[in-house]
């Protein structure tokens, strides 16, 4: 299996999703429901509109922050994975063309004692 890594389109997806926590964060359809208790004062569907509008307080706020949290994530990742690629390009650029292998003589083989 091929994986392909492009970190400048993780790090664009990371901005999107910054994006999106930011359009997340205003959508506020809770406060529609502010109407059903003004309608109905007293109601038992007032009771269950502003239970669900709390719920929807909540929900959308942790929707926000998890998702500018995955956008802060992808850009990290991004940012990490480039600098990995780099310190790789800088190792194999270290390493010979054709390195000899090494071989090691074990000293209890060739009938002397072992360290």
């Amino acid at each position: 299996m091929d994986i392909e890594v492009v970190p400048d389109r993780v790090r664009l997806a990371g901005q999107a999703m910054g994006e999106a926590a930011y359009g997340v964060g205003r959508v506020t359809p809770y406060d529609d429901l502010s109407e059903v208790g003004t309608a109905l004062p007293g109601s038992t569907t007032a009771a269950a509109a502003e239970a669900l509008a709390a719920r929807w307080r909540v929900a959308m706020a942790n929707w926000a922050r998890a998702t500018e949290v995955h956008g802060e994530a992808l850009a990290v990742g991004a940012e990490d994975y480039r600098a990995l690629e780099s310190a790789v390009v800088g190792l194999l650029a270290l390493t010979p063309p054709n390195p000899r292998p090494i071989h090691h003589r074990d000293s209890r083989a060739a009938g002397g004692a072992a360290a």
